[in-house]
């Protein structure tokens, strides 16, 4: 009998974007995370030798929920087994990976803003915290590889960066607009200094200040304190220090 959390076709589909993620559970650590760009990712999360992970099984509708399913069964039996799904499934695609990696140094000029990203995003988070790492995954996933991945780097214009930036401000969320920026700033330096892109390659983000492209943000004014009520701030000020000390 189908439990009465459990996801469904209809509730994937109208599942709606928010100003933040969110997920929605359909059991056994496997769940439906909606990004605030619309995106609907699988992410199953588990644990191995007492350490919380995170793993995808790719896009929805790309990926339906019976396909989910079916992937997050096979990776539970492998749980069972006492094999790391996670680490199974990166050693299977390493050697893949070094062949990416060794035709990008070698013909520098063909590789995709998309898979120079992606490398980035591999080589950034060794010792991040993995939630944190899982949004900044989410982020490209959904903001920025959709929308500049398939070109080349040396393609990318100003504006194109500008305007991927105002899309994401335009939902609502400046913040994660300046924090895209700085992504595809980082992108292009690690790819200089690491021999992946020509040294005349020119950052289309180089030099883009937030401030300048972005509306600006309203100054919040709060009220001046009397100044009779000074004493009182003081004095509930050092107590909350005292009780916060280690």
């Amino acid at each position: 009998m189908k439990s009465a959390t459990e996801l469904s076709n209809l509730k994937c589909q109208r599942a709606a974007p928010t100003q933040k993620p969110y997920y929605l559970a359909d059991g056994g650590g496997l769940y439906l995370l909606i990004t605030p760009a619309g995106g609907k990712l699988w992410r199953w999360r588990y644990r191995f030798q007492g350490k919380e992970k995170q793993m995808a099984f790719g896009k929805y509708p790309d990926v339906p929920l019976a396909d989910a399913r079916s992937y997050h069964a096979d990776a539970r039996k492998l749980l069972a087994n006492g094999v790391d799904p996670l680490t199974l499934r990166k050693e299977t695609k390493e050697q893949e990976k070094v062949e990416l990696a060794e035709a990008a140094i070698e013909r520098p000029r063909g590789l995709t803003f998309g898979v120079l990203t992606l490398k980035w995003f591999d080589w950034w988070e060794v010792k991040k915290n993995e939630k944190h790492a899982a949004n900044v995954k989410a982020r490209l996933e959904a903001d920025i590889i959709p929308q500049l991945g398939g070109k080349l780097p040396q393609e990318i214009t100003r504006m194109e960066v500008v305007g991927i930036t105002k899309a994401v401000e335009a939902r609502g969320a400046r913040d994660i607009a300046k924090r895209n920026l700085q992504i595809v700033r980082r992108v292009y330096t690690y790819g200089m200094n690491h021999g992946l892109l020509d040294q005349n390659t020119l950052n289309p983000a180089a030099d883009i200040k937030p401030d300048q492209i972005l509306s600006q943000a309203k100054e919040e004014h709060f009220a001046s304190l009397p100044v009779r009520e000074i004493p009182e701030l003081l004095r509930k000020m050092q107590t909350t220090t005292a009780l916060n000390l280690p």
